[in-house]
Formats: structure tokens, sequence, C-alpha cells
């Protein structure tokens, strides 16, 4: 009897897969897609708690670049070619001149500004109507924002390991070669010095210094008299050991009198490796600690790079302008179209070569429409990802040649977003941040059935037609979310662990996937209204290679498709594209999984992990470096 039972059994599941492979397909239908726009949001704004488009927003966008080092921005872009008339006289020596592709037409554009190092380029002048003359349409002023949100900074910034990480409080919490302590130009050929300067005259009892990376090389404090010269306050071992990683020396100092600046020595030749200060602080008759508010050294490692960093008032000047609408042609139609513009502007007074500025058009527009699908009434928005007034592009899988592993990438390309719930403010990025978003290509999944998608190239039409390819299985044993490429274009699946779900048959490779581990921190759906939220999440995404298996879906059958854990970490010395001539190294990691997909991201509990640390060992055990890699 058992044996009778386990056949009945086996011939049930053969009969429910095959009736699953060969079951009649579902109806398809063409549908129209209204056209709607997005209104602008002011992100200070307490309505944008109300926002009903923040799932529409994050879209890709046309980007323009204007670098001082390069030629006349004027003769780039194809510029010459689409205006032949500009106005007479701009506000400011350095206009901005950029060419954007919307449908099947270009529009020339030139920003301006009255006063470009305070108030970014604020005046746009485009050429709506798309006859050459930038003189007949009205000029369009950024809107107005108050100052923090658009003015980024405008002081001299910290170069990585400059003597500007000396000033203020410390803010290098972990041991090793951080950028965001002082760092010498050399390991060990000289003696080091470091100047520090403080807000007023301080009667000091003690001077704190807090050495991150290679300890033990203070030698000797001195202080200034009235007529500039050094005096010795102290001077011997640092009561910071070099075997240790890290440490705070406190050195009681007498000087008589109060001071406002004062020198420490280094001992760098005689204390292996660099010996990176985070700051200094001076400690009064009080126990008050005093950070430095300006500081020199005798070199730093970046000595030669970036120099006008230290020496020039710079401005960092984001502005955005009201949305723009416009008529345009998208493939044999006319259409309302509409876009957000914004420009983020770099000035360095007197370094005109090292200033720069981006610009960026974004799709303000998005299509929505309605189908029944296998008796189910779908809500089904398209949005224009690449900002360029055509909604039915495709996206492409490119190989990246920039790194080792060959990752491969998504490129360009719209975006389909089936039956989106907006009353869940939960917002990620990306095509795994939400499930109801996905890349537009030659098929759809909606639910467990697949169908032939296309798009009008305006948009205003799509056709869902059942497809009628024979389906098979892949299991992994995590729960994920993956894209995967072939034949047919691009698919999002997702799976629970080790479920089955289904594919067409033929040959498939990984794009991208996201795995989703637990979580110990609570999370709470945001609901509408309220703000846009990022709960806290456990996760890795990763980007397939070129070198990633394919796996092979054979029609009723249930094949493993590979990726995710276990994780490897993958070291590389040097950069190919930027080699060094000063006989240093740079060290690389990058995790790559089990179908070489190499990670991008990884979160624990909605926060990145710590950074990943290392040793360098001799061959008899000896460490004789350590560090920690950056993210990014």
């Amino acid at each position: 009897m058992a044996t009778s039972r386990s056949f009945a059994l086996s011939v049930s599941l053969s009969a429910l897969l095959a009736a699953f492979c060969s079951s009649p397909p579902a109806e398809g239908e063409t549908f129209n897609l209204e056209l709607k726009r997005i209104e602008r949001w002011n992100r200070n704004d307490e309505e944008s708690q109300k926002d009903p488009f923040f799932l529409y927003r994050e879209t890709g966008g046309q980007s323009f670049s204007r670098d001082e080092g390069t030629p006349e921005a004027k003769k780039d872009d194809g510029f010459v070619t689409t205006i032949h008339k500009e106005p007479s006289e701009y506000k400011c020596e350095r206009p901005f001149r950029g060419v954007a592709r919307l449908g099947e037409d270009l529009y020339g554009f030139t920003l301006d500004s009255t006063d470009l190092f305070n108030n970014g380029y604020h005046l746009l002048h485009f050429d709506f109507n798309r006859n050459g003359d930038l003189t007949d349409d009205e000029v369009v002023e950024a809107v107005v924002q108050d100052e923090d949100r658009r003015r980024i900074v405008q002081t001299s910034e910290k170069q990585d390991w400059g003597p500007e990480q000396l000033t203020g409080a410390p803010d290098t919490p972990e041991a090793g070669d951080r950028k965001t302590a002082w760092a010498s130009l050399t390991e060990d050929d000289q003696e080091e010095w470091l100047v520090l300067y403080y807000h007023g005259p301080v009667d000091v009892r003690s001077v704190k210094v807090h050495e991150t990376y290679n300890p033990g090389a203070v030698s000797k404090v001195c202080v200034f008299d009235s007529e500039g010269v050094e005096q010795i306050v102290w001077s011997g071992t640092d009561p910071t050991s070099p075997d240790g990683e890290m440490g705070v020396s406190e050195i009681p100092i007498e000087t008589g009198c109060r001071i406002d600046r004062i020198k420490i020595y280094l001992d760098s030749v005689n204390t292996a490796g660099w010996n990176e200060i985070d700051a200094v602080g001076l400690v009064d008759a009080s126990g008050e600690t005093h950070w430095a508010i300006r500081a020199e050294a005798s070199s730093c490692y970046t000595s030669g790079f970036f120099e006008f960093f230290r020496s020039n008032e710079s401005s960092h000047v984001n502005r955005e302008f009201p949305r723009l609408d416009v008529k345009v042609t998208s493939g044999s139609d006319e259409i309302d179209y509409a876009f957000f513009f914004q420009v983020y502007s770099s000035i360095y007074r007197g370094e005109e070569r090292n200033s720069y500025a981006y610009a960026s058009l974004i799709s303000a527009v998005y299509r929505e429409g309605e189908a029944t699908l296998d008796g189910v009434r779908r809500k089904i928005v398209l949005l224009d990802y690449d900002s360029n007034a055509r909604f039915g592009d495709p996206f492409e899988v490119i190989k990246l040649d920039m790194d080792s592993e060959n990752q491969v990438w998504p490129k360009g390309g719209d975006m389909v977003v089936l039956d989106p719930d907006l009353s869940n403010r939960e917002m990620w990025w990306g095509v795994h941040g939400r499930k109801e978003r996905h890349y537009l290509s030659k098929m759809l999944r909606i639910g467990d059935r697949f169908y032939n998608l296309s798009v009008s190239p305006s948009g205003a039409t799509m056709t869902l037609e059942a497809s009628t390819l024979p389906l098979g299985f892949v299991q992994n044993p995590n729960l994920y979310s993956a894209v995967v490429y072939g034949e047919f274009g691009l698919l999002k699946i997702e799976g629970a662990t080790s479920e089955a779900v289904p594919l067409p048959a033929g040959d498939w490779r990984l794009l991208s996937c996201q795995i989703d581990g637990a979580t110990s921190a609570k999370r709470e759906t945001p609901v509408l209204p309220g703000p846009i939220t990022m709960n806290p999440r456990t996760f890795v995404q990763a980007s397939g290679a070129a070198k990633s298996p394919t796996t092979t879906v054979v029609a009723g059958k249930t094949v493993h498709i590979p990726f995710g854990p276990p994780y490897r970490a993958l070291v590389t010395v040097g950069d190919r594209r930027y080699p060094r001539t000063d006989g240093k190294v740079e060290l690389a990691m990058i995790l790559v999984g089990s179908a070489s997909e190499v990670c991008t991201s990884a979160y624990v509990d909605g926060a990145m992990p710590p950074q990943p640390t290392f040793s360098i060992a001799a061959p008899d055990g000896k460490i004789v470096q350590r560090g920690s890699f950056e993210y990014g």
C-alpha cells in the first residue's frame, strides 16, 4: 500500500506540473495609458508627507557637465548645430551650455547667473519652441530656496590626510589608515612637526594628542613666546606605546603663560609607518578641552594634490527650477511633456580650472492605465525612467570593463510599476527596492504568468499578450529578488527559500539580485500620510558578472539557479586605470558570491556593517601593516 500511495503521489505531482506548464494562456489586452504630470516637490514642506507621486519620482535623468579644465563648452554636445542665436551678453563670464534630447528632437539651453559664486546658476535659457533661438523664450529663474539647502558649503574643504584633519574634535573612532586623520607625505623619511592654532589664549595644563595609526612618535612639545620663538615645554618618550593600534597621549605641561598655538614634533624616522594624528586638544585649568581651529604641518600625504582646497574660498551651490512644460514629438505623437531641471556648481575663487558644474533633466510625467489580465484588474504605471520623453525604451545589459570582475549592468530604458501601493511609504532604491518595479523589456511577469510586452514610443498604448512559451522552474536557497536576462529580455523574479519559481524555458543569466536576511530591528510599514522612510532591513545586493554561469531552464523541470552565499573576499593590489608612480600601492576588496556576482551594497538592520579590516604579515608571521577598507 505504501508503494501504491507513493506512486499515486508521484503521478499527481507530474500531472500538476504538466497541467501548469500547458495551461491555457491568459488573455492579453491593449489599453491606453494617460499622461499625468508630477508637481514640484519642496522637500522642506510638510505637505511633502502627503506627496502622492513619491514612488514615481525615482527615475534616472539626462546629465550634463561643465568642467573648466576642458575646452569651451559651447563646442560640445552639438550645441553649435542646434542653437544659432544666443543672448548678446550673459551676466556671468562662464555660461553653462548644453543640449538635451527629448523625443525625436534636440533642445539647446544655457545656464547663467548674476553672481555665480554666491547664487550658482539660477537663470535658464531653454529653447522651448525648438527654433534654435534662445532669445525668444522666456528666461526661467530658479526657485527660491532656504540658505541651508541651497548652499552646501562656502568654506575651505578638508583634504584627505591633510593638516585640516587636525582641526576640531576627534572624528576618527577606529584605528587604521583613515583619511580623517593627518598623515605625513612619507612614512619614515624625516622628523615631522605640527603647529596647531586655538581660539583665544588658553591657560594650558596638558596636551591631548589623539593618535590613530602607528602611535608612539610624539617626541617634543613647544610653545611660542611673544617674539614667536619656540620654547620646549616637554620632551621625552610618547606615553602611547608604538605596539598599540591607537591611543590618546595626555602630556602635562607648564607654560607660565596663556597660549593660542602649540607645536608638536614627531620622531617619525624611528617610529615605523605613517604616524597619523586625528586631533590635538589643550586642557585648561578647569578641565575643559579646546580643539584646534587651524593647523599646519611639515608635510602631508596629499601634498601636491588639491592644494586649492586649502588656499581658496569655495562655494558649492545647488539650484532647482520650477517644473518646465514643453510640447515634444515622441514617435508620431505630439505630447505635453514636463521635466524638472537642477544644476550644481562648485566654484573656487582664483582657481577657475578646478571649478565645475553639472546639471540634470529629470522627467516630471508618468503614464497610468488599467488592464484586466486573467480576470484580475491591474493598475499599470509607465515611467519615463531615462527622461527622454520616449516611454518605450527597453533596458539593455552592458558589461563594465572598469573592474576585474567585468560586472554586467542595466543601461537606460524605462520602467513599469505594477499595482503600485502608494499607501506604503517605505522607499529603497532600484528595481529591488520595491516589489512593484520592473524593467521595461520584452516580457513582464505578473503573478505566475508571463506576458509579451510592447509599448508605443510615446507610451500612449501598451499591449500585454499572454506568452505561450513553455515554463520550467528555478530554485535558490535564499529569500531573494533577482533580475535575469536572456533571449526573452530582462525578467524580475522573486522567491522564498527553495521555492520553485516559474521561468520560461531557455538560457538565463544573472543581472542583479538582492538576498534578504533576518532583521532584529522593529519594522513598521509607514503609511500615507507620513514621511518617506527606509525601514531597517538586512540585505545584500549584487550585480552579475560576465562570467556568471548560464542557467538552462527546461520545460516542466526544476533547476538550481546560483547566486548568493557563500561570499568570498577578493583583494586586488593597485588600480590599472590610475597607476601610481610614488612607490605606494593601494588595496581594494570586493565580495563575490556563488555565481561570481559582485556585492554592491550590504545593510544590517538598516545600517552598513563595520568596515572590513586587514593585516599584512611577513613570512615569519610578524604583522607589518594593519588597516581597514572604506566603503566605496
